[in-house]
């Protein structure tokens, strides 16, 4: 141990001789660990960690798949249907997100929410911290309206009060009784301040198999079963639903995916390459260091000489120059974490949506390990071989460079050729992939969204169906918020749509054109749809080639219209005028926002929602609906 300390302090006493040096060696190693340090952080968070919840291995999520589609959310129908029907599974449970308007506590708040089916909880193995989560009684249409908390909207929102239980909260104005506190770490996929019971609300579904509202199915295997033997079971239950419902189901099959794999599938390449990146600019930071200290040696020949003189072995020469590499290390992996914690943040933000709600990303014990070990690493890496180096010295030849200037031996100069070639490499291909990356980024920057986004201003009106239960009363209410928009000073013209220009959102429709030989609804052409107000796209600044927009007189009681995108008609009319085409319309099996949210979805394109609250403008494979002319 005194050994240690001794070269402990003659390390930092040569450190401190040189602090130029050692400034640029930290530094140099601290963006290096730092990046790494930081990274991992996001892969163990998002790739490595289990998810929050027992056994998360036997957790699975389901899906359709639908020859057009790929995978989407389950049909309610359907999904009773794979519970039912099941038998390698333990359980089925569902979940859907949503947004719920908090009222009567100061000023409305929207918060992020859940629906969840009595049965998810146990499912996952999570248990309320104060309370219960919900009950089977609880969870069924007609009940008393009940709300489970996190654990954050439980602090923020109550103090962290110990009798919240069995107090009330308006959501969308309704009276909800909190039952339970659910745990801090609770996170399915997307974070949720308030969660709900399922049923009531699924209750108020058409019946229809082809309805998608954005469902997801959640299920545990029983023990000792595989995630093939489940596949094997549903695509046996796809088969009979398809045999029992044509109509529907013909087409569709069942995924059955680990939930954590099928989170992370996405990002996972982008991560591991990221990781290879900041793994090679560590690689690049050593051989610079190795660099700097065989420079270094050649300086130190005339004392390494005169130790060895003195009767220090190599081996306690090799410890000392060791010690110093390492205590650089040690400094750099400091200075790297801390720029590692203070990065995360804003990494975090950078990246938004692109990151699965997997688990917390932080600076915790099992990165710190991680660390010290590429701490270890990199002083093995830049150390050891200019310590080698420095070994392999003449002392004769050592003792008197004080009377002859000083001479570098070729095997010194070939190590550092070696990691003068290998810093040029790596940095070469960085670079050539940041350039792409910038390329890239700047070429997403200069693509034209097709509207004018200069001075415009958004915001998101949500309706609550209790305040608002007849389809007249919602439409009524628009028009009122439109108009008094129009009306305030600086507002050049006001418009509602169902979802924003690439914002990601938005639903899909098929259709058929009139005249052209018929399809099956399975066949039906994919497009994006949005359902609009009359000035809209005038107000976004949506260019007009031919034809007009959507306009005040595309009432109820008007023939339906709609508007296409050029892309569109040069598609599917490339020789002939596409105004006044009919178009058959029909609903997609794709998510929808119906029910409890925001009652904007009902704004359509050239007209208004009857009282069955579906937008006009998707006619079920029925009435044409015509271009605008």
């Amino acid at each position: 141990m005194g050994t240690i300390l001794h070269d402990l302090r003659y390390a930092f006493r040569v450190l401190r001789q040189n602090p130029g040096f050692a400034a640029v060696a930290v530094l140099t190693l601290a963006i290096g660990i730092g990046a790494n340090t930081a990274i991992f952080s996001v892969i163990d968070a998002v790739l490595l960690k289990p998810l929050p919840f027992r056994d998360p291995q036997a957790i699975c999520l389901l899906t359709e798949r639908m020859p057009a589609l790929g995978a989407i959310g389950p049909s309610w129908l359907n999904f009773q249907d794979w519970r039912a029907q099941s038998r390698i599974f333990e359980s089925l449970a569902a979940a859907r997100n949503t947004m719920l308007t908090l009222t009567g506590a100061g000023d409305p708040e929207r918060l992020q929410a859940q629906q969840a089916s009595a049965a998810l909880f146990p499912l996952l193995g999570v248990s309320a911290v104060r309370g219960h989560t919900f009950t089977a009684d609880e969870d069924r249409a007609g009940a008393t309206p009940a709300v489970l908390i996190s654990y954050g909207f439980w602090q923020r929102h109550f103090g962290g009060a110990e009798d919240t239980v069995g107090r009330t909260l308006t959501l969308d104005n309704q009276v909800y009784t909190v039952t339970g506190i659910l745990p801090k770490e609770y996170l399915l996929i997307q974070p949720a301040e308030v969660v709900v019971p399922f049923a009531p609300w699924a209750a108020r579904l058409p019946d229809d198999r082809s309805w998608h509202p954005g469902i997801f199915a959640v299920g545990r295997l029983r023990s000792g079963a595989s995630l093939e033997s489940a596949r094997s079971e549903m695509t046996a239950v796809a088969k009979r639903l398809e045999e029992q419902y044509p109509a529907a189901d013909t087409g569709v099959g069942i995924n059955v995916n680990s939930m954590h794999e099928q989170l992370v599938e996405n990002v996972r390449p982008a991560l591991l390459v990221l990781l290879g990146a900041v793994g090679a600019v560590l690689l690049i930071a050593c051989a610079n260091l190795a660099n700097l200290l065989m420079a270094r040696a050649t300086s130190r020949r005339r004392e390494i000489a005169l130790r060895t003189a003195l009767g220090a072995d190599r081996g306690r020469l090799l410890r000392q120059l060791l010690t110093e590499s390492g205590l650089l290390a040690l400094f750099g992996g400091a200075a790297g974490v801390a720029l590692a914690y203070a990065s995360i943040p804003p990494l975090v933000a950078l990246a938004g949506a692109g990151i699965p709600n997997v688990g917390t990303i932080a600076v915790d014990t099992r990165v710190l390990v991680f660390a010290c070990g590429i701490v270890g690493v990199a002083g093995i890496l830049f150390g050891l071989g200019p310590a080698v180096q420095a070994l392999r010295l003449d002392v004769l030849a050592g003792l008197n460079e004080g009377s002859r200037g000083s001479t570098v031996g070729a095997g010194q100069k070939r190590l550092r050729g070696l990691l003068v070639v290998g810093e040029i490499a790596f940095a070469i291909v960085l670079l050539i992939g940041a350039g792409l990356l910038l390329r890239s980024f700047d070429r997403l920057q200069n693509v034209a969204p097709g509207f004018r986004p200069g001075n415009l201003l958004v915001a998101d009106v949500p309706v609550s169906p209790r305040a608002y239960p007849q389809a007249a009363a919602r439409m009524n209410h628009f028009d009122r918020i439109l108009e008094a928009a129009r009306a305030l000073p600086g507002v050049t013209s006001a418009g509602a749509a169902a979802s924003l220009p690439v914002s990601g959102r938005g639903s899909q429709i098929h259709f058929n054109i009139q005249g052209r030989a018929p399809k099956s609804p399975r066949d039906f052409i994919i497009v994006g749809y949005r359902p609009v107000s009359p000035r809209y796209l005038e107000t976004i600044g949506v260019p007009l080639m031919r034809g007009r927009f959507v306009a005040d007189s595309d009432t109820e009681r008007a023939p339906f219209v709609v508007v296409i995108n050029e892309a569109m008609a040069r598609q599917f009319f490339p020789n002939q005028n596409p105004l006044g085409q009919h178009l058959q319309l029909g609903q997609t099996p794709e998510k929808d926002r119906r029910g409890t949210r925001s009652w904007a979805w009902w704004v359509m394109c050239g007209r208004r929602s009857p009282a069955n609250r579906r937008p006009r403008c998707t006619c079920r494979f029925g009435r044409p609906i015509r271009c605008c002319r």
